[in-house]
């Protein structure tokens, strides 16, 4: 398999590895959660904050620097990247990714 680069801003700096964990309804709250995984979703919501403090790093399709994706993943300091174009229609559960939010960049291995 080819690697695939996604490039997204930073949220949140720091580089992850770790498998996807696709969330298709941000707002509402995941039945199983999946303690380090890197979640990957369109946009977070309030309701997920549980499920993002578990979680490794944060891909979202939509977001700013100041979106509530970005500034929870600050408080519980782990890497974030938003606005990642086709990230849900690239990345599938349990992809292995590398999520280098120093240099903006998710790695699909």
């Amino acid at each position: 398999m080819n690697r695939i680069i996604l490039n997204g801003i930073a949220g949140s700096p720091g580089l992850v590895e770790g498998r996807a964990w696709i969330i298709k309804d941000p707002e509402k709250t995941p039945k199983d959660l999946k303690p380090d995984y890197i979640m990957v979703a369109d946009h977070t919501s309030p309701v997920l904050a549980l499920a993002l403090r578990q979680a490794k790093a944060i891909v979202c399709e939509k977001g700013t620097t100041t979106s509530h994706a970005a500034v929870v993943a600050r408080e519980f300091g782990i890497p974030c990247l938003v606005s990642v174009k086709n990230a849900l229609a690239t990345i599938k559960n349990d992809d292995f990714l590398v999520v280098d939010a120093d240099e903006g960049k998710v790695i699909i291995n």
